[in-house]
């Protein structure tokens, strides 16, 4: 209760900061002068998948499932001059329903500045922020499920573009991280994260995007009253080339240090990776495959705690137009041989579908 009322005071302290530095947005300014209507959407995520490990006897229902993973409603408006704000509501076959995202954004201060306070994903690494459905592939790289899980909070960030002849933004959060089982998050308590990030354009032949991430905050056993430190480092690639107009190929890499530190007395070190290539043959056609090394973030000493999970998946999407996708994707673990395969439909609806574009 009290982290709720902290983010409606510091939003009423935004609003005040849109009054005094957006009066040169002229463009922020028509609309949110003019707009009485939120921009409204719906995003659906369905997966239907099948999952086989050697050894272990089930029948096809054990290993078959398909579900809503998740439906989006994304309402989005200015509320003042240089200030907007975003709810997302969402519900999932896991967790039911949450509210997920509700944020104000004053989009500019002194023209270097951005501020954002309220409940969000966070900016740790590069895809966090994004919604899952956004992605390239239909699950989570297993570096993030194993270590961040789906990292979300409530707190404030300051963005800052430094006045250099090339582009670098810093990003520094402080937050409540909103760690538990139903959130799907494995961080918890107050914290914060910085993330340091440079693009460099390669003229029409593409662009180049290097991020480096660190998060502080604690693990599942500060629920206990018992001392539970983590600290994560972060670095991720993004490579984007344009052969041709209708063409792209892109590489994108995260790789996520895991330290964490139970009661001062055990010490756990985890590292893990994953790396996508793609290539969309034209607008609609996209194959690519994505290769994931991880330890997991199990508080133990033994080879299945320690041991590095290596898996390689096979990606095809075909973007049926702009809001609606389908992707099949076909995963093999090297580790226990075990394999699955994921058939995902994604589809939006109204005039705010950001996810799809």
């Amino acid at each position: 209760m009290k982290h709720v009322l902290f983010l409606f005071s510091i939003m009423t302290v935004m609003t005040a900061f849109g009054a005094v530095y957006s009066e040169d947005d002229s463009a922020a300014q028509t609309k949110g002068a003019g707009s009485a209507l939120p921009d409204i959407s719906l995003v659906v995520n369905a997966l239907a998948g099948y999952a086989y490990t050697p050894g272990t006897f089930t029948n096809f229902q054990s290993n078959a499932s398909i579900d809503i993973d998740e439906a989006e409603l994304n309402i989005e408006s200015s509320i003042f001059p240089g200030v907007k704000a975003r709810a997302v509501l969402s519900y999932s076959g896991d967790g039911g329903f949450e509210i997920e995202e509700a944020y104000a954004n004053v989009l500019s201060i002194w023209d270097f500045f951005g501020l954002k306070v309220g409940r969000a994903r966070l900016g740790f690494g590069k895809i966090n922020p994004v919604h899952p459905h956004a992605w390239a592939f239909a699950d989570t790289p297993d570096a993030l499920q194993n270590f961040i899980g789906e990292l979300k909070g409530d707190g404030a960030d300051l963005s800052m573009i430094f006045p250099l002849p090339f582009f670098v933004q810093l990003d520094l959060t402080g937050c409540h991280f909103l760690g538990s089982d139903n959130t799907g998050c494995n961080v918890y308590g107050f914290g914060g994260i910085g993330r340091l990030w440079t693009s460099t354009s390669l003229g029409d032949f593409g662009e180049v995007e290097l991020g480096l991430s660190m998060l502080s905050g604690s693990g599942s056993e500060s629920t206990n009253n018992v001392s539970d430190s983590l600290v994560l480092g972060g670095a991720d690639l993004t490579l984007r080339i344009w052969p041709s107009p209708q063409q792209r190929l892109i590489w994108q890499s995260e790789l996520i240090c895991y330290n964490r530190t139970v009661d001062t007395n055990a010490m756990y070190n985890r590292l893990g990776y994953y790396s996508y290539l793609g290539w969309s043959l034209d607008k609609s056609w996209t194959v690519g495959a994505r290769y994931d090394c991880s330890q997991t973030n199990a508080m133990g000493t033994s080879v299945e705690d320690t041991e590095f999970r290596q898996s390689l998946t096979g990606i095809l999407t075909c973007n049926l137009n702009e809001m609606t996708v389908l992707r099949f994707q076909y995963r093999y673990c090297f580790t226990d041989n075990s394999q699955d395969a994921t058939l995902q439909f994604i589809f939006g609806m109204g005039p705010h579908t950001h996810p799809l574009n």
